[in-house]
């Protein structure tokens, strides 16, 4: 179950993303890949890997090392 305080939380974070993954993770063109058809925010460990860690910066994909473990849940929720 999703916390609607989480999901909003996220919602605002994701701005971040919007360059690459487009306004609503739609990607609509963008770069980066339509986030709402992904299973990695389904996976908190590899969406930390990804995000937080940098898994795919060869890739393009930037890594986010400042947002902490209570961001990353709330960036996924929004996700």
């Amino acid at each position: 179950v999703l916390d609607p305080k989480d999901v909003a939380a996220g919602a605002t974070l994701f701005f971040n993303c919007v360059a690459c993954h487009g306004g609503q993770a739609e990607s609509a063109g963008a770069p980066g890949p339509d986030l709402r058809e992904s299973g990695v925010p389904l996976d908190p460990a590899a969406f930390r890997q990804i995000v937080h860690d940098g898994a795919l910066l060869p890739k393009g994909m930037p890594r986010f090392q400042n947002f902490t473990e209570e961001q990353l849940l709330q960036l996924r929720s929004y996700i």
